[in-house]
């Protein structure tokens, strides 16, 4: 074989190589963006998660304030009826 038969083959070889390199380069950068994608829509939903959580420990504190507010209003008229009932015994 003649030099210029394996200068052509070593650019074809070369050629290849670099076809297949700028395919992967390709496929890699796809993943990245469906990655990136897929980051993109757990952190949405991180914030959601996040937003709900807070209106619902809001909701939490509202309903355990108006429980206490309602135990003490029990208690008070607890107090109310024994008043009530030692004047009635007198």
């Amino acid at each position: 074989m003649g030099t210029m038969t394996h200068v052509w083959i070593m650019l074809a070889g070369t050629l290849l190589a670099f076809a297949w390199l700028l395919l992967i380069l390709l496929v890699q950068q796809l993943r990245i963006l469906g990655l990136r994608q897929a980051l993109r829509q757990c952190a949405a939903g991180l914030q959601r998660q996040s937003e709900q959580r807070a209106s619902l420990d809001a909701d939490n504190r509202e309903l355990h304030a108006g429980l206490r507010a309602e135990r003490a209003h029990v208690e008070q008229l607890r107090r109310r009826l024994r008043l009530i009932e030692q004047n009635l015994d007198a």
